[in-house]
């Protein structure tokens, strides 16, 4: 099981899901809107229904893992507006670009899978992998303000399970680039930057993070103990603001809000 991601609707202010707005007759967002909120997920739950594996995303390796336990537990994951904006930037940009790259000589948006083991199942989509220079590319959004933090940490390593998964798959990238498109930039400042990342001295490190990632969160699914995961660092706690399970990991900040949502049975 997964949380589902539930929306509030503007007409009735009550909590849906995407596919409620789908089946409406007369929906007040375009399709591929709705479609862009659910598509992974479905794919995600079809594995898990018809096989006798799980599913962990690259993302879900790179990110919190207190989330990732609470996705498997609770039946709804509600989102902020801010993570809708950032869910729809990103969508956007990955879509234009993967337009182009059709003429370009580019592999863009590319689903790929490996399986860990015979429980696992581990799959991502590349943003961008030039043949011709046998260069795998990662393509990110961020703010003006982050450009003294970035490449960030766990992009690095986002990368670096892709050039994993690709070897896997027979092919072996040169290069690995994390490409930063910079939101609000001026026109006369960088509006875009490139990092060369250094690919591990050896595959086993990525196997092995992996595999530690996926035992400790089937530890705590079978303990149905979320505190035997690690918090994000202090750095990185500044993420648990927007978490739809923030409340059962820390205690709200003083004068904090929360957007109470309830389904009934």
């Amino acid at each position: 099981m997964r949380a589902k991601r539930v929306l509030v609707c503007p007409r009735s202010r009550l909590p849906i899901f995407p596919v409620d707005c789908l089946l409406c007759e007369d929906p007040c967002a375009p399709r591929h809107f709705l479609y862009s909120l659910m598509r992974v997920g479905d794919t995600v739950q079809e594995i898990e229904d018809y096989s006798d594996v799980s599913v962990i995303g690259v993302t879900e390796i790179t990110d919190c893992p207190r989330r990732a336990y609470w996705r498997r537990v609770e039946h709804l994951e509600e989102m902020t507006w801010d993570s809708l904006v950032r869910i729809q930037a990103g969508s956007a940009v990955h879509g234009l670009i993967q337009q182009v790259a059709k003429n370009a000589l580019m592999w863009a948006e590319l689903p790929i899978a490996v399986r860990i083991n015979y429980r696992w199942v581990l799959i991502g989509v590349i943003d961008a992998y030039d043949p011709l220079e046998a260069t795998l590319w990662e393509i990110k959004t961020t703010s003006f303000r982050n450009m003294e933090g970035i490449p960030f940490e766990e992009h690095v390593w986002q990368i670096r399970i892709y050039w994993w998964m690709l070897r896997q798959a027979g092919i072996h990238p040169r290069r690995l680039r994390i490409f930063y498109l910079l939101r609000e930039a001026k026109r006369s400042a960088k509006q875009w930057v490139a990092f060369d990342v250094e690919p591990p001295r050896h595959p086993d490190v990525v196997y092995e993070l992996i595999t530690d990632f996926i035992d400790s969160l089937e530890e705590a699914l079978k303990s149905n103990d979320p505190s035997v995961l690690p918090l994000p660092p202090e750095n990185k706690r500044f993420k648990c603001e927007h978490c739809a399970w923030r409340r059962k990991c820390l205690p709200m900040r003083e004068g904090q809000q929360r957007l109470e949502v309830s389904v009934s049975e």
